[in-house]
């Protein structure tokens, strides 16, 4: 986990020497993740999904690379759909409700809802809580 955090860590750093002053919500965030998996991994939240969704944070959107979902507009009825989707997959349930409970800070378990919606294949449902993670840190 510790390798993992660093790969994160290494990411986001690299995403704010471009992104300057405006990215301080990102910041905190990122201390408060370095903190958090430090103290207290949370074990079923994939570091390559973590990682996923804060370059989605600091970038926007993909660039290059293997694309595994279509470019389009976000839709939040479709988003909604996929969210409430995923909350019948009794393995994605489970994970969110463990993240509930562990994680009090609610910028932080929108960043580990959004990696268990990515490495669970519900990427509207990511979509959703990035952008909703996004505004909360504006």
């Amino acid at each position: 986990m510790l390798r993992a955090l660093l790969i994160v860590t290494s990411v986001i750093a690299a995403g704010f020497a471009h992104a300057g002053e405006s990215c301080v919500g990102l910041t905190d965030l990122q201390k408060q993740l370095q903190a958090n998996v430090s103290s207290n991994p949370l074990s079923w939240v994939g570091c390559g999904s973590l990682t996923s969704v804060f370059k989605r944070l600091i970038a926007g959107k993909r660039k290059g690379g293997r694309r595994l979902e279509e470019d389009r507009p976000f839709n939040m009825a479709e988003a909604q759909a996929n969210v409430e989707a995923a909350l019948r997959d009794p393995e994605v349930s489970r994970k969110l409700e463990r993240t509930r409970s562990e994680v009090q800070d609610e910028n932080l378990r929108l960043a580990y809802e959004a990696a268990i919606f990515d490495e669970e294949g519900f990427y509207g449902a990511r979509d959703l809580r990035i952008q909703q993670l996004s505004e909360r840190l504006k």
